[in-house]
């Protein structure tokens, strides 16, 4: 009779005991595992890279960011010889190269920088199967397949965690290989992103000379630099000063389209450049056989209203900026969609260039009537020749954006 309440007695402390070593063992796992975190390749040098670790530590805490310093770029830093196996699959890569990890899952690989926390709180899920979706700019770009390695694997290879300030070491059971994980893009990303750099200035070339010939803005520039000349004034300094605006002007426009494309999905920039072609080949062909500036009628008063050149200058080239350009901006539009699939971590270098490469015929025009004073030349440019441009034009970038979609 005694037994009994003998062995209850020895029975709670002993189940106490249990749960207690028990929450201890748990808790210590879960501080020491974090159920999601987000593993960065990038450089320390990198200011993309520095802005996405920054906005992922203090929008998820520090303890939720590993960092992987891919310099410096040699086959003995770990980080870099494993970002490299990214590369070799056929993906085009970029830093800040993120891989999501929720509950020992790839859910989401995200290249470039891309602050926005509805974005990535949609990523934290578990992924059940193997094949990893790419991101870049908010937008699926394609998938990695995993499958050799299966989600364990790939995680403990290519995202094991590190707490805070233990070096980044690669586990020796998985050998490196980029016969392990295959790249496969999916739509538009398929044809965009396997565009290589010299495709990718080849493509800059060529829609930047064909942007350049915009018949409305040579010809107020014509028309400006050629009445000056008549007045026998000196045309140097506000002919450069036109030029500067809309050079100064039109980056503007580009840097802030790319901005934008950020959030907006890539079909909608197709669409957006056949929008604008269309546009442009029914203004050209309601011109009638000879092109017309019209907005070069209109304004063209404006030397007689103003005695200073460097303002009419100021006044015309700001005209051109913000009236003419944006609705021919087709061959932009079209580059930038590209340019935000294939290496967006290019668009700060190569946008100044395109838009050079776009100020070329003002350079020229500058040179020819300004500083040679060769009038005549202006005379000898056939109408119907800037109106077939046009529409040539128009044409490559409505293909362009129907590629897009």
């Amino acid at each position: 009779m005694k037994t009994g309440p003998r062995k209850i007695r020895l029975f709670i402390p002993l189940t106490l005991l249990a749960v207690l070593i028990s929450t201890i063992i748990l808790a210590s796992g879960a501080s020491s595992t974090p159920l999601y975190y987000f593993y960065i390749y990038g450089e320390n040098t990198c200011p993309h890279c520095i802005a996405m670790h920054e906005f992922l530590s203090k929008t998820y805490g520090e303890e939720h960011v590993v960092f992987c310093n891919i310099l410096p770029e040699t086959m003995n830093n770990p980080c870099f010889r494993k970002l490299e196996d990214f590369s070799n699959t056929g993906l085009v890569l970029g830093v800040p190269f993120i891989i999501v990890v929720y509950n020992d899952t790839a859910s989401a690989i995200v290249i470039g920088e891309y602050e926005n926390k509805t974005f990535f709180d949609s990523l934290l899920h578990t992924n059940p199967s193997n094949k990893i979706p790419v991101y870049t700019g908010g937008m699926i770009i394609g998938y990695i397949n995993a499958s050799r390695l299966g989600q364990h694997g790939f995680v403990s290879y290519y995202a094991p965690y590190h707490p805070l300030g233990t070096p980044t070491v690669c586990p020796a059971t998985i050998s490196s290989s980029n016969a392990s994980i295959v790249w496969s893009p999916t739509g538009a990303a398929s044809r965009a992103a396997t565009i290589g750099l010299p495709e990718l200035l080849g493509l800059m070339v060529f829609l930047a000379l064909l942007d350049s010939v915009n018949p409305c803005t040579l010809t107020i520039y014509g028309l400006f630099l050629l009445g000056e000349l008549s007045m026998k004034k000196r045309v140097l300094g506000p002919g450069l000063l036109f030029i500067a605006v809309v050079y100064a002007g039109y980056l503007v426009i580009g840097l802030g389209l790319f901005y934008l494309s950020m959030y907006i999905p890539q079909k909608i920039l197709g669409l957006l450049a056949i929008i604008l072609g269309a546009y442009n080949i029914f203004d050209v062909v309601r011109g009638g056989e000879e092109y017309k500036c019209r907005v070069c009628g209109k304004i063209s008063g404006l030397g007689k209203a103003m005695g200073n050149p460097y303002v009419m200058a100021l006044v015309l080239s700001l005209i051109s900026v913000s009236v003419l350009l944006p609705c021919t901006s087709g061959p932009l539009v079209a580059f930038i969609a590209v340019l935000k699939t294939s290496m967006p971590r290019l668009a700060y270098l190569l946008l100044p260039i395109y838009v050079a490469i776009f100020s070329l015929p003002l350079i020229i025009m500058y040179v020819v009537l300004g500083i040679l004073g060769r009038r005549g030349l202006m005379e000898k440019v056939p109408a119907r020749l800037l109106r077939s441009i046009q529409i040539i034009t128009s044409l490559i970038i409505i293909m362009i954006g129907a590629s897009l979609l």
